[in-house]
């Protein structure tokens, strides 16, 4: 989660979605009370956008 916190300072993206996922995790929240489709749909917009950024990144003196 530390790697989150770092990664907001540079690249706007919902936190949350991570948040959820590592209390299903730890067990904290049960699925039953997550709209599970949301939470994919959802996960997966955010993991594109950081990849797209991160490749913007690195390819940005090409």
């Amino acid at each position: 989660m530390e790697a989150l916190e770092k990664l907001a300072t540079h690249l706007e993206f919902d936190r949350s979605v991570f948040e959820t996922v590592q209390d299903l995790k730890d067990g904290t929240k049960k699925a039953k009370d997550v709209a599970v489709d949301e939470l994919f749909n959802t996960y997966l917009i955010t993991v594109e956008r950081v990849i797209d950024a991160v490749d913007a990144y690195l390819h940005k003196g090409e």
